[in-house]
């Protein structure tokens, strides 16, 4: 992607930030309403464990196809459904992705980021002490319900989808960055039949002392046979050593042997086998906040794109 193209995709996440941008008061009426995202809509669902969600849905225009509407999760939904859906419907008129239902998993706060209630939600369990510490000096907030969260996800969310809409049950992806990411690295080594496409982007692997393991025992114990695919993305200005919080960890043996991003990535890749398909993308130049709308965009394309039906899934 180019530099023009870039700018353009970042300015489209500026303005879709939020569903409702307050609109100025004209000269005739002092009285303001909400510009909200045309086609969506927002239902509350609680989980069985009680904990209320926002679920935000964009349907496709066009009628679903014979197998159903593709699905595609986006975890921080409030976050990132507005350039989700933004981005899709530019490249769907087009005919360059398949129909798909959009799903933002957002929480009643309404907020851009839900910190303590994503911190629950995204996280595996946690030792304090191989945490860094937070900036500001604040604690961690409640932490490691990740395996609650993709019981969540996978027995009520999807099957409730399924009950309102026509959906391919071959064809459904899940998109998170930053805990987001490290989520879907969860999801996918613990639980890989939940989805079919996974897309980390800018994994928060240094959870936990970088306790994601080795790839090699869960590609060989729970991938083999799943036809599953992942996406890795990350920004250029991450892989390096002076920022985020991975920098303010120390020195273990794990975070030697896990190095960044690109280089679990390419352990990943090597490791690769008939049904487990990963590919890696890198945005040079991005930081860990300006790459997600880039990283939003290349997820559209990996997971949705007409002719990747069968690509890599034989």
């Amino acid at each position: 992607m180019n530099t023009a193209t870039q700018m353009f995709v970042l300015c489209l996440l500026l303005l879709s930030t939020s569903f409702c941008l307050a609109e100025p008061p004209s000269r005739a009426d002092s009285a303001s309403t909400a510009v909200c995202l045309p086609g969506t809509e927002q239902v509350k669902l609680n989980s069985q464990e009680g904990l209320e969600y926002r679920i935000l849905i964009a349907k496709p225009e066009q009628p679903a196809p014979e197998v159903g509407y593709r699905l595609l999760v986006l975890l921080d939904g409030h976050s990132n459904f507005p350039a989700a859906v933004t981005l899709y419907r530019m490249q769907q008129r087009a005919s360059e992705l398949a129909p798909t239902i959009i799903v933002g998993v957002g929480y009643p706060s309404e907020s851009r980021i839900d910190m303590p209630r994503r911190t629950f939600d995204l996280t595996p369990p946690a030792e304090l002490e191989k945490l860094p510490p937070r900036r500001g000096g604040s604690g961690w907030p409640k932490h490691g319900g990740a395996d609650q969260f993709i019981t969540f996800l996978k027995d009520e969310l999807k099957p409730w989808l399924h009950q309102r809409y026509s959906l391919d049950p071959t064809q459904e992806a899940i998109f998170g960055h930053s805990f987001g990411g490290l989520f879907v690295m969860h999801c996918l080594a613990n639980a890989p039949e939940s989805f079919d496409d996974y897309i980390a982007a800018s994994p928060s692997l240094w959870w936990n002392d970088y306790a994601i393991g080795n790839p090699q025992e869960w590609i060989t114990n729970k991938w083999l046979g799943k036809k599953t695919r992942l996406l890795i993305t990350v920004g250029g200005q991450e892989l390096g050593e002076d920022g985020g919080p991975a920098s303010l960890l120390a020195p273990t043996p794990a975070k030697k042997t896990f190095g960044n991003i690109r280089q679990f990535a390419e352990r990943i890749q090597h490791l690769q086998t008939d049904g487990v398909p990963v590919q890696y993308k890198e945005f040079p130049g991005e930081n860990h906040g300006s790459v997600t709308p880039l990283a939003i965009n290349e997820a559209l394309r990996f997971a949705l794109q007409r002719n990747n039906t069968s690509m890599s899934r034989e």
